[in-house]
């Protein structure tokens, strides 16, 4: 069992290596024809969506409401269910993710659906005659699309599936999912790099931004490749297409491409989860000492399990909350409102700098605020009794995993911005870079402190120490969300690092890391609430 369980972990491994090697490759020789990449594309999506039907169509063919009891004595689950229906599929007592990281799978979702579309209004635009005309242009993106939305109604619906038959079947079928959002991520993230390290802004899409960097290599070689035989590349038009939503689509990719990010994160994360859960017994709390059970209903519709009215009541609501709810409103508007001051000022003449200076200071004032805020309500949360039966859950492993990936990104990040601001420390920009960067590294290493600690706390009573705070960093975590997601996200909005490492390298950098910031802040968000 070992071996097989080992085997799909390969096969994923495989198709991500293959991924990178080939978007790779693609760029840089002209060698190979241009649409390896977007057959490569092809496969995974076709196999991918076969795995779901057979998922929706066999495994879940006649699936009934399960009703289950607590057997006390020995600590199992009963299910009252047809024997041939328990040989197929089981429900984990708790959920691979939580309802929040769910709703937040079907909002990136969606945003990655609209791209879809606008990519596919793209294939219109590129005549017969063009060296990246291809049939896979237009089918490859109504592809993407209904993969994510029949991926994104899975997530959703079946957060609790675990499994049975065919295992082996089912990990590399679950093996590949996960690997096919990461290719997912790693095309987005690519088209986004090469798109920043353009001159012209105009082109739409991946293998535009492709052609330039083929055909340059083309003079110091002793062959035509295969699809540019007697081709005069014009690098301002490569694809000769003519302009109908490949504008609209240019412009909008920057706002459109954290959507795609934070998808295809989530569902990787949350199924390679769920793959672990393949072939396993049932997840159930134990506990040291006997409490009433009690049944209830999660936000899709799902009967849980909880041995204790206290279980389901571990979030900390904005009730009585009021004064962490609106100071954190507060900082929103001014953190929103030097924002639009920094992108009025940022292209001024005389006045750059001082947009500069306004950014990283009204942030650095967030940062010190949620820095203070994270420390007192770990001091009032301990007053809390800690439990220790959720640790070893499928939602837990799923938090844990996707916060330490985003927290490694935005570490990289302010780590970089620490650099870039020490080196000329005596400029004032500089050093607001500086204070910023640092008061970053602070507070994410504070908050995933907290983070750890508030999952595992409940109420013994009323009483709820340290609502307010919560409710604050909640707001606070939002807000940074946004300013992640509309003013970091810009290469040119970072020009003291641009000015420290070159244009290339912070490209680089922005394009990897900070995709994982944005995350972490919404991750963060969702755990809070």
């Amino acid at each position: 069992t070992l071996a097989l369980v080992a085997t799909s972990s390969i096969y994923g491994q495989l198709l991500i290596v293959i991924c990178i090697v080939f978007f790779v490759v693609e760029i840089s020789t002209p060698q190979i024809p241009l649409f390896y990449f977007e057959g490569y594309y092809f496969f995974l999506y076709i196999v991918s969506l076969a795995f779901l039907l057979y998922i929706y169509l066999y495994l879940l063919k006649g699936e009934k409401k399960t009703n289950r009891v607590r057997d006390d004595r020995n600590s199992q689950i009963c299910e009252d269910r047809r024997e041939t229906k328990k040989q197929k599929i089981g429900e984990c007592e708790k959920s691979h993710g939580s309802i929040f990281l769910r709703i937040g799978a079907i909002v990136f979702g969606l945003g990655t659906m609209v791209f879809n579309g606008m990519e596919f209004g793209t294939y219109f635009e590129i005549p017969y005659t063009s060296p990246c005309y291809s049939i896979l242009l237009g089918v490859n993106p109504i592809l993407q699309a209904t993969f994510t939305f029949v991926q994104m109604y899975f997530v959703f619906n079946y957060s609790r599936l675990m499994i049975k038959k065919f295992k082996t079947f089912a990990r590399i079928g679950i093996m590949h999912l996960v690997a096919t959002n990461i290719c997912v991520w790693i095309r987005a993230l690519g088209r986004e790099t090469l798109h920043d390290l353009k001159e012209s802004t105009s082109h739409s899409f991946l293998e535009e931004l492709m052609l330039p960097f083929r055909y340059r290599k083309r003079k110091n070689a002793n062959f035509e490749p295969f699809a540019a035989k007697n081709l005069t590349i014009n690098y301002s038009n490569p694809c000769q297409r003519e302009d109908i939503v490949g504008s609209v689509l240019a412009e909008s990719s920057p706002y459109l491409y954290p959507f795609i990010i934070e998808y295809s994160l989530i569902c990787a994360a949350f199924l390679y989860v769920m793959w672990k859960t393949i072939g396993l017994h049932q997840y159930f709390a134990t506990n040291s000492f006997s409490l009433p059970t009690q049944k209830t209903e999660d936000a899709a519709g799902e009967n849980l399990i909880t041995s204790h009215p206290c279980r389901s009541k571990n979030s900390f609501s904005c009730v009585d909350s009021k004064k962490g709810l609106f100071i954190g409103l507060l900082l929103l508007v001014i953190s929103v409102t030097s924002l639009i001051v920094f992108f009025v000022l940022l292209h001024h003449r005389t006045l750059h700098l001082l947009a500069i200076l306004i950014s990283d200071l009204s942030q650095s004032l967030l940062l010190l605020l949620c820095c203070i805020a994270s420390v007192a309500a770990y001091i009032e949360i301990r007053k809390l009794r800690f439990q220790t039966d959720n640790q070893n859950s499928a939602e837990s492993g799923l938090r844990d995993i996707l916060l330490k990936a985003s927290a490694f990104g935005l570490y990289i990040y302010s780590l970089f911005g620490v650099i870039a601001g020490v080196l000329k420390i005596s400029s004032p920009q500089h050093f607001a870079v500086f204070l910023t960067s640092i008061l970053t590294f602070i507070q994410v290493t504070l908050q995933s402190i907290l983070i750890e600690d508030v999952v595992f706390r409940k109420r013994v009573s009323s009483d709820n120490p340290g609502r307010q705070l919560i409710t604050f960093l909640l707001i606070s975590n939002i807000t940074l969300w946004i300013i992640y997601t509309f003013e970091m996200q810009k290469v040119e909005a970072s020009p003291v690092q641009l000015d420290i490492f070159g244009f290339t390298t912070w490209t680089l950098i922005v394009r990897i890391t900070l995709p994982l910031s944005i995350f972490y802040r919404f991750h963060s968000a969702i755990t809070f609430a």
